[in-house]
């Protein structure tokens, strides 16, 4: 996976964290973002 996806994740992780799921389709950006954070 090339580092600019790496970054995308974590920065859904981040925007999740701060409330905004909707911003990237709710659940399934979520659920990287916990496992971005995660790992």
């Amino acid at each position: 996976m090339p580092p600019q996806s790496l970054q995308a994740l974590a920065l859904y992780g981040s925007l999740q964290a701060a409330g905004q799921p909707e911003l990237f389709g709710g659940s399934g950006f979520q659920r990287r973002g916990e496992i971005d954070a995660a790992g």
